[in-house]
């Protein structure tokens, strides 16, 4: 049995990272997946994310920066678009929790925003009907990540400098030992590792749990977006229209025309379904019905009918923390979980830090 520097299991977004980063540093790391690369099996594929420097959690809008650097790097290095900036934009009324918590994270951390009245909202964005007490907080480093793109130049770039990767290789089983671990795959092959990281986004809990000893709670719920032709498209150039985010009932996100022209997507998260991430990946109807029923209450020139919908999957912890940790009694193993919703704009920050815990 041959043995590798390090193995990583799962190769979307946080995987990819992470061979990415231990790739350049020398580490030849072993990719995993137990589909093909790409596959929109799980939360990393789709054609855009939200990255912002806004948001509640000031450790988290702190670290935003040098994930923006990070993707700078890797455009240059791949020659692959994979940051547009458009600015954001959050609505809500005053008082809204998520409206105040992110304030406060940016001040915390010195970065600039603008607070709209909700006079000013109305004159700047005429492409939302929005209830007169709402506001609107205003930031200009925000924009959008190509996640394929993203996942694909990272792989790319890993195998460029010394990584493999092996597609439709599903993992069966982890057997720790005080020097590595030995990884068993669903066929019966046998792969030892000196290093281990586990970052297999809704089926990670299968890993963890036994190697823990005990329950980390997440949940995997089903997720869909959906890609609304527009009647008016100067009201949605992202020269023009920010990502924009509603703090309150409806709850909803979305772009301006990015990926497809003429069509803007945005997306109603479901937080109740619960599903099992091997399930086949049904469309909503109820969550279709409601985002519809919002488009045509809040935005002009949007038809509110959708013309496409994609399915994805979240993986949250009870209070939606990540987990970016490494084995107590095993320091050579580390994993990560628990993004869903927030997480893709962070993977190439935390694909470094997981490398970091291995050498630390």
């Amino acid at each position: 049995m041959d043995t590798e520097n390090l193995i990583i299991i799962g190769a979307g977004g946080m995987g990819c990272a992470a061979a990415y980063h231990a790739a350049k540093a020398g580490l030849k790391p072993l990719l995993l997946e137990q589909f093909a690369l790409g596959h929109n099996l799980g939360s990393s594929h789709g054609g855009s994310r939200i990255t912002r420097y806004a948001n509640p959690d000031a450790e988290e809008c702190r670290i935003i920066p040098e994930t923006f650097r990070l993707w700078r790097t890797l455009e240059r290095e791949s020659g692959e678009r994979l940051l547009d900036i458009t600015g954001s934009l959050m609505l809500g009324p005053e008082e809204e929790t998520f409206l105040v918590d992110t304030q406060q994270a940016l001040e915390a951390n010195r970065f600039d925003y603008e607070l709209l009245s909700a006079a000013t909202l109305q004159a700047a964005y005429p492409q939302f009907r929005l209830p007169a007490s709402w506001i609107g907080l205003q930031q200009a480093d925000a924009g959008k990540l190509a996640a394929d793109r993203c996942v694909a130049a990272m792989a790319e770039q890993a195998i460029a400098n010394g990584a493999q990767l092996r597609e439709n290789s599903a993992v069966a089983r982890i057997d720790p030992a005080s020097q590595g671990a030995t990884i068993t795959l669903a066929g019966g092959e046998q792969l030892y590792g000196r290093r281990l990281i586990i970052s297999a986004g809704p089926w990670a809990q299968r890993f963890l749990e036994p190697l823990l000893g005990r329950s980390l709670d997440m949940r995997v719920t089903r997720q869909q977006v959906a890609y609304f032709p527009v009647t008016k498209p100067a009201l949605y150039d992202p020269e023009t229209c920010p990502v924009y985010i509603f703090a309150a009932e409806p709850n909803l996100y979305g772009f301006p025309i990015l990926e497809y022209p003429g069509h803007i997507k945005i997306a109603l998260e479901n937080e109740t379904e619960t599903t099992d991430p091997d399930r086949p990946r049904e469309v909503m109807a109820a969550n279709v019905e409601a985002l519809s029923a919002a488009v045509a209450r809040h935005f002009n020139g949007v038809t509110p009918q959708p013309e496409s919908i994609q399915t994805c999957l979240y993986t949250e912890t009870p209070q939606r923390q990540f987990i970016v940790d490494r084995h107590q009694d095993f320091p050579h193993i580390a994993f990560a979980a628990g993004f869903s919703g927030r997480g893709f704009k962070f993977t190439i920050a935390i694909g470094k830090q997981l490398l970091d815990l291995l050498s630390d």
